[in-house]
């Protein structure tokens, strides 16, 4: 029984952190925009604006 119960809470975390790194990805330009006019879908358009990238800490 407690083989059973530790496979299960092993299945459990990995579903829930799965959860938690999806809703990261989704989310995380809501929190953190872009900086404006940079097409983040486009590898050129981040290399040019690469510079506009900085850690505000």
């Amino acid at each position: 029984m407690i083989i059973f119960r530790n496979i299960l809470a092993v299945l459990l975390g990995l579903v829930i952190g799965n959860a938690v790194n999806v809703a990261i990805v989704v989310f995380d330009p809501e929190v953190i925009p872009p900086p404006a006019g940079v097409d983040v879908t486009n590898t050129e358009s981040i290399r040019a604006s690469i510079h506009l990238f900085e850690a505000n800490v």
